[in-house]
This record gives structure tokens, C-alpha cells and sequence, in this order.
């Protein structure tokens, strides 16, 4: 269904949709369990007559052409616009749709067809010639899911991380596994992953310096007191530090892994062997001795160890990815262009060759073999033409104009579907990193929203103190849990607002160390009813509280705190409210149903 809804121009629904269909239909009244006495006979008349209304016939009439339909088509997926357009509920309220049997949509009839169908046949694809993001507009009025945008749940991405080899549960397999695998895991994931980039760069450009004559023949140069064999030093000194690098890489995402069998036969895998298995291969073919077969083996093992590291420069580059995924999207069209060249070669290889020697028995051409001859035809049916060999005869001269000429739309032809694919892969690319600039963005605003939240909460607490002003009794076991009548506040001396603060924060400061610390703010929110809170969003919090950024609180920083705390907790409030209204904007905009 994918491949086919692809090849029509759009996509096909994902699964999540279906599953949600298939609960969503189990969740109806009458599908599952009933109760007894007064509840069966409920569910049994509701049964009823949720299936009379799911035959009654609805007409939408969209942009001036009208659709008809069953209610029950349209309550197929909860939730959306048009099935609540024919719900009915608990409290007796009919949907508008389902009272007037008839509504009139100001919207696209190609793209409403398609949703439409949707409903009918559980499968969205989208029109041909509707750009993506009318298409993804339209999605969102109608609330339903685009597959394409739609964002990996934590649940999914960590499935999908155990699925390629992470640890379910390890104390130190799993952050290591992170730490070389998934850049985006961790601030030092990613400060790792820039620097084994920078270590493939400097890697590359000493092995392409150090083929310079000047460095391969230790020619006597002097460079401001840099003598060659210092450089020569240098080349090698970074090729041993390249190669360590990368081997104790290597290594570590052996250990790392679980999935070992995938690991060793992944195709980036087999290139990082590559880029360090030659320097090794090297030191052992050194010790055998020169002059033998092994020094040509050696020569072409050194040949792997810098394409080895132009692909593993590749791994970090997100073009290479895309033209790797291209190349194996199009198999099938890269099999018909080598079956294609490769007859067109053999063919005006032989008739250049025929037509070059007359006489087969004299060697009087430089067409002397079919096999040279293919060199010839390779580079004119490539178009390229490099004017070492050419014809001299009327009959090769028309050979070789044909060749040029068929070679266009050999070549072109299968090339101009490449580049197409090429695009559509592209456009899958910058797709997959709106979502996951989107989805940092989410998780961005839920931590701030969860720290204003809790700083609202501790703000909330010592205000209460001093309302009910109890700054004797500053108590988290007695003052922040108790459940006694609130008196009109008034409003706090500087005095007073300090014996609050120094009476709460003994109370926190568990260990009288004259310091908080995050473990101990932890137990404070606890005490609170803020369990299970993340560690950046306490991290926040103390920087927020923490003024001189030393990582503990002190009792002048807590007063501090809680005289704006008491005197203007109003900016909590505030930036709680703001930052609920910007994720429930983000969140809308992107449809994130469940």
C-alpha cells in the first residue's frame, strides 16, 4: 500500500492510524464487556441506537460539490473534524452534521476526495499536483495525522535504538552505546561526533600532503627551521593518533552493541574497518620485508586506508546519506543503465575494431584488440573523449559519431530517473529535519513549562507561609502540607520574609551543611508533590535560584529567592501561562493526536 500510494504522488497511512482505528472501534459502546442489571440495558439501547445512526445518509457539500456518505464511514477515527461533525454525546448534544443531515465546506474538492476515501478505505493518499504543503494543510483542518510529519513518540525512537543494537538495560553499555552512536543523545555525543569529523579531515589531508615528492623522496627543504623529516614526523605521528582513535572506536561499538552480526555486516561498519585495517596490515607487511609480493599488497591496502576515511567522512555527512539511499532506492534503474552501456561498449568496441583493421591478420591500427577497443568506446559513449585514440578510417569515423551520439540517450535517459529519485530522497531529508528541529523544539518548551511549574509550586508554598504567617513554623512536614484555612494575606515585612526563608532552608538543608544541593531540592519538590522530576528540570531550577552559579544554594541566595518569591511570584504565573499557550500553538500546528 505504501509503495503504490508513493507512486501515485502520496503517502499511504501509517499504522499508528490504523491501530487507532481498530481501538477506536473496540472503545465503542457495545464492543466490549457489558455490566449488569441498569448498566446492560443502557449499553444495549445506546448500542442500538449509535447503529441506527451509523446507517442514516449525511451530504457534505465541499466548495459546491456534494458527497455523500454513512455517519458510521465518518466515525471511523474519533477525534477528527468530520467524525465530530456526527458524534453524539454523553450529554444529549447532537453534532451539526448528524441534526442537519447537510453541511457546506468552503474547501478543496480534489484534496476533500482524497480524505474522503480516506474514511471509506483506511488508506491516505495524497492527490497528484497538490503541492505537500496545502496537502499538510488540509490535514490539519480536517485533524487527521499526516504520516509524513509526524513526529516519533520517546517510546518509538527508543525501540528503534534497541532495534539497531542499544542495551535495554545497562549501567555503563547503554551511555556508551549512546555516546558513539547517536549524536543527538547528549551535549558530549555531539561535541564527539564533531571531533572524529575533525579527525577524518586532518587524517585526509596529512595522507594527501605526505604524497607530495617533497616529503615521499625526504627532499632537503628547510621551512623557518622546519626541516622535512620533522614533517614527515609530524604525518606520521598524526596517522598513528587518526588510527588510534578510530580503533578504540571501533572497539568500544563492538562492546557497545548487542546486535553483534548486524554491527560487523552494516555497510558503515565494513568502512571503518577499512580505514584503520590497512595501517595494521601495513606494520605487518613491514616486518616481512620489501621487495616481495606483500609490498604491492601493501600499496593497495594503503589505497583502502584513505577511501576509507572519505566514506567515513561521509557517514557524518547528510548529502552522502542522501546519495547512498538514492543509490539503493534505484537498483533496479543503475542494473538497466550497466546492461544498456555495457552492450552499447562491446558493440562500437567491435565495430571500431573491424573497421580500423580490414585485415584482421596485420597489426596496422591502434585498434589492435576489442578489448583496447573498449577503452575507446567507454570514453565516447561516456561523451568524454579524451582524443589519445581516434579513427582513421571513413567507416570508424561514422562508428565513433554514432557512438557519441547513442551514448546521450543511453546515459540520459536512466540518469533523468536517478535524479528524480534523488530529489524525492532530498525532499525526505529536509522533511526528517523539520521534524526533528520541531521535536527538540517540543521538548525544549515541556522543560521549561515543567520548571515554571515547579518553581510556581515552591512559590505557591512560601507564599502560604507567609500568609498564615508562620515563620516559626517553616516546617515541609508542617507549614507546606498543611490543609489549614487561609486568612487574608498581609503583607510581609523584610524581617519577616528572612526568619521564613532561614526557617525554610534549615528544613531543606538536610545534611546542615549550610548549603542545598540539587539532591536535596529533589526531596524539598518531593515533599511538595513533585514526584519523578527530571534532573535538568531541577538543574533549572537552580540556576534560576543559584545566583552565584557555584552549584549549591546559600541562605542569602534563598532569602533572595523568596523575597521575589513573596513580593512578585506574579512572574511565574505569568511565564507558566505563556509557555502552556506557545505548546498548545506548537502542538495543534502539528496535529500530535494521543
Amino acid at each position: 500500500d505504501r509503495e503504490e500510494g508513493e507512486r501515485k504522488g502520496g503517502a499511504s497511512v501509517s499504522p499508528v492510524m490504523r491501530s487507532r482505528a481498530t481501538s477506536a472501534e473496540r472503545e465503542r459502546p457495545g464492543n466490549g464487556k457489558k455490566k449488569h442489571g441498569k448498566s446492560t440495558m443502557l449499553d444495549d439501547e445506546d448500542d442500538k441506537k449509535k447503529r441506527a445512526e451509523n446507517k442514516i445518509v449525511v451530504t457534505i457539500n465541499v466548495g459546491g460539490t456534494k458527497h455523500e456518505t454513512l455517519v458510521g464511514t465518518l466515525r471511523k477515527f474519533p477525534n477528527t473534524f468530520l467524525a465530530d461533525l456526527v458524534d453524539s454525546s454523553d450529554s444529549g448534544k447532537v453534532g451539526r452534521l448528524l441534526k442537519e443531515r447537510e453541511i457546506f465546506l468552503d474547501r478543496s474538492n480534489t484534496t476533500f476526495q482524497a480524505i474522503i476515501d480516506f474514511y471509506r478505505m483506511d488508506r491516505l493518499v495524497q492527490p497528484p499536483g497538490v503541492p505537500d504543503e496545502i496537502w499538510h494543510d488540509e490535514l490539519v483542518y480536517y485533524r487527521i495525522e499526516n504520516p509524513r510529519m509526524r513526529i516519533p513518540t520517546e517510546e518509538e525512537q527508543e525501540n528503534e535504538r534497541i532495534a539497531r543494537g542499544m542495551p535495554a538495560s545497562s549501567k555503563w553499555r547503554r551511555p556508551l552505546w549512546l555516546l558513539f552512536e547517536d549524536p543527538s543523545s547528549s551535549l558530549v555525543a555531539r561535541y564527539l561526533s564533531l571531533w572524529s569529523i575533525i579527525v577524518i579531515i586532518v587524517g585526509v589531508m596529512a595522507f594527501i600532503a605526505e604524497t607530495h615528492p617533497t616529503f615521499r623522496f625526504n627532499k632537503e627543504r628547510d621551512w623557518g627551521g622546519v626541516k622535512t623529516y620533522h614533517v614527515n614526523a609530524l604525518f606520521q605521528g598524526i596517522e598513528v593518533v587518526v588510527v588510534g582513535y578510530f580503533s578504540f572506536e571501533f572497539v568500544a561499538r563492538i562492546i557497545a552493541t548487542t546486535q553483534k552480526l548486524l554491527f560487523f555486516t552494516h555497510i558503515t561498519n565494513i568502512i571503518d574497518f577499512l580505514a584503520i585495517a590497512p595501517f595494521y596490515f601495513d606494520m605487518m607487511g613491514l616486518q616481512g620485508g620489501q621487495g616481495t609480493y606483500m609490498l604491492r599488497v601493501i600499496r593497495l591496502v594503503r589505497v583502502f586506508r584513505i577511501v576509507g576515511l572519505i566514506f567515513k567522512l561521509g557517514k557524518y555527512s547528510a548529502g552522502a546519506r542522501v546519495l547512498a539511499s538514492t543509490i539503493l532506492a534505484c537498483l533496479r534503474e543503475l542494473v538497466i543503465l550497466a546492461v544498456v552501456f555495457i552492450m552499447a561498449v562491446v558493440l562500437y568496441a567491435s565495430g571500431i575494431y573491424f573497421c580500423e583493421n580490414p585485415d584482421t591478420q596485420l597489426d596496422l591500427s591502434e585498434f589492435n584488440s576489442i578489448v583496447v577497443s573498449m577503452y575507446w568506446s567507454v570514453i565516447t559513449v561516456t561523451t568524454v573523449g579524451y582524443g589519445d585514440m581516434s579513427p582513421k578510417t571513413s567507416c570508424g569515423q561514422f562508428v565513433s559519431c554514432f557512438a557519441a551520439l547513442s551514448g546521450i540517450f543511453c546515459l540520459g535517459l536512466p540518469i533523468s530517473v536517478i535524479t528524480a529519485k534523488f530529489t524525492e530522497r532530498y525532499a525526505e531529508m529536509v522533511r526528517e529535519w523539520k521534524i526533528e528541529e520541531e521535536r527538540s523544539r517540543l521538548q525544549k518548551l515541556d522543560k521549561k513549562l515543567a520548571e515554571n511549574r515547579a518553581m510556581l509550586g515552591l512559590t505557591s508554598k512560601l507564599q502560604n507561609i507567609m500568609d498564615k504567617d508562620s515563620a516559626a513554623k517553616g516546617m515541609l512536614g508542617g507549614v507546606f502540607g498543611s490543609n489549614r484555612k487561609q486568612v487574608a494575606p498581609i503583607k510581609p515585612t523584610a524581617e519577616q520574609i528572612f526568619q521564613v526563608a532561614e526557617s525554610v532552608f534549615k528544613e531543606v538543608d538536610v545534611d546542615d551543611s549550610g548549603q542545598i544541593d540539587i539532591a536535596e531540592l529533589q526531596i524539598c519538590m518531593h515533599k511538595l508533590g513533585f514526584e519523578d522530576m527530571e534532573q535538568d528540570v531541577l538543574s533549572g531550577m537552580m540556576e534560576q535560584i543559584d545566583l552565584d552559579s557555584n552549584g549549591t544554594i546559600d541562605v542569602k541566595e534563598f532569602a533572595a529567592f523568596v523575597h521575589s518569591a513573596v513580593t512578585d511570584d506574579g512572574k511565574f504565573r505569568m511565564d507558566t501561562k505563556l509557555m502552556s499557550q506557545a505548546t498548545v500553538k506548537t502542538r495543534s500546528v502539528n496535529r500530535r493526536f494521543g
